[in-house]
């Protein structure tokens, strides 16, 4: 049996406030006052009023507590014209606890979408001259606001003998509007980068844009002339109910915010891809050429690895980057326990990318899995990269190997159809799509291992004589 337990507040005389109020040891909140009705009282439409203000700044007070956000729905894309957008139906809270939704998706002309300051001068709060809608240009936030109005009249007896008989609109009706505010500080650069600098603003400088706090963002809108160049939601929008660290005090970005980064760059990766090979374009490329900054963990193209040579060019040169076979089943997990790494900011120098490696999960079958672990020692190898300047990263045991002089008469060619190479080109000709992942550095050991380094030289310049190794020097045990 579930039991109720009471609401009402405990009351305190007029005596024992006068005490909290000397000792300073009770706050009034004159925001949370309301009517006190009793039999005899003449009531007016002033103290309704105050008493659903009471409720209405109670609701928005506990809105404020769970946090702005998207609680379900409210997606956003491209309209089936050009100049429109969809918003699937949805609900969520704006930041000042305000709850807006759309009960049907919603498809809109943006050039019948008021602009913030519009909409404040429809309401008689602010009057500036605005651009053309139709020839808007540049950087615009779609959110949408709570807005109410008054209807159905109804007849208004006389407060006096005398007085007339009017009609006053006898409901208040409340509605969402949909609003466009302009990205305060429009992003510099060519038009090509400036959704990537608008991520690493975002999501590696925590760089929060100036929005009103009764709109709730859906999505940055990149318009010329009034069409939608392009749509990114997850630039502004954020789950409800994610808003706080998962260890607070340890200075990590919100969960809401390293979430909305993984999949705001999947969605740019996509357009990405989508544009790449319109215009004809391979689909490996180097990640700095479309992005300016890489969550923890992400999706990348399966053409970023050469299974010839099991090279990559998505990352830096200097970034050490392996290969690992994974089941299919665990990327979701091993992809969320990466989230709470920093991103990696790719306008860094030599020295991070170093300190920041990377693991390429090639998802496989178990079942598959099992098979191919039969022909292979590990289930990782390392990646070495094809862009040029990988002299850059390697030691000085790799140099002296790469300048070592071999055998007349040998060669280093590896020898064809090796079953380790087969079995990892398998693997990665099965792949759907590839996945990477922030390692962390303080698991990997810093020591390198000492490794003998051979140089031979042709015969006619005499032979080298190797140093035979030291006989092991038996240690005479101390008599105690």
């Amino acid at each position: 049996m579930t039991t109720l337990i009471s609401t009402r507040r405990e009351p305190v005389g007029a005596e024992e406030l006068r005490l909290l109020r000397e000792r300073g040891t009770v706050v009034l909140d004159e925001q949370r006052r309301r009517p006190r009705y009793f039999d005899g009282r003449f009531l007016a439409a002033r103290d309704l009023t105050r008493e659903q203000d009471y409720f209405l700044s109670r609701q928005a007070a506990l809105g404020q507590m769970l946090g702005a956000g998207v609680a379900s729905g409210l997606q956003v894309e491209r309209g089936t014209e050009a100049g429109t957008v969809r918003i699937a139906a949805g609900f969520g809270l704006t930041p000042g606890g305000e709850l807006v939704a759309l009960d049907a998706d919603l498809e809109v002309r943006l050039a019948e979408v008021a602009e913030s300051d519009r909409l404040n001068a429809a309401f008689g709060l602010r009057r500036r001259p605005q651009t053309p809608a139709r020839s808007r240009t540049g950087l615009y936030v779609l959110g949408l606001r709570p807005v109410e109005f008054t209807a159905n009249p109804v007849a208004s007896y006389p407060a006096t003998l005398a007085g007339p008989r009017t009609l006053q609109d006898g409901d208040v009706v409340e509605a969402v509007a949909v609003t466009l505010v302009p990205w305060p500080g429009e992003a510099a650069g060519e038009e090509g980068t400036r959704r990537a600098r608008l991520a690493r603003e975002v999501f590696v400088h925590g760089v929060v844009p100036g929005l009103p706090a009764e709109v709730l963002p859906l999505a940055v809108l990149a318009l010329e002339r009034g069409t939608v160049r392009w749509a990114d939601p997850f630039l502004v929008r954020r789950e409800l109910g994610a808003r706080q660290d998962d260890l607070p005090g340890l200075g990590l970005a919100p969960r809401a915010l390293r979430e909305a980064h993984l999949v705001q760059y999947e969605l740019h990766l996509r357009d990405v891809l989508d544009e790449r090979r319109r215009r004809g374009l391979p689909d490996g490329f180097a990640a700095s050429e479309h992005f300016l900054a890489l969550p923890p963990a992400g999706g990348l193209p399966l053409a970023a690895i050469d299974a010839t040579d099991f090279s990559q060019i998505f990352f830096p040169p200097e970034v050490e980057v392996e290969l690992s076979l994974v089941p299919e089943d665990e990327v979701p997990a091993l992809l969320r326990d990466s989230l709470v790494l920093p991103p990696l900011d790719l306008t860094a120098g030599p020295e991070t990318f170093a300190a920041a490696p990377q693991l390429v999960l090639v998802p496989v079958e178990r079942e598959r899995l099992r098979q191919i672990a039969t022909s292979l020692v590990t289930l990782t190898r390392t990646a070495r990269p094809a862009a040029p300047g990988r002299l850059a990263r390697q030691t000085p045991v790799e140099l002296l190997r790469g300048l070592s002089l071999a055998r007349p008469g040998t060669t280093t060619t590896p020898a064809p159809g090796d079953p380790v190479d087969e079995a990892w080109r398998a693997a990665l000709a099965g792949a759907s799509r590839l996945w990477f992942v922030r390692r962390r550095l303080l698991s990997r050991s810093l020591a390198r291992r000492a490794t003998t380094v051979r140089l031979t030289l042709p015969a006619q310049t005499g032979p080298i004589r190797e140093a035979a190794p030291a006989a092991p020097v038996a240690r005479r045990r101390r008599k105690s």
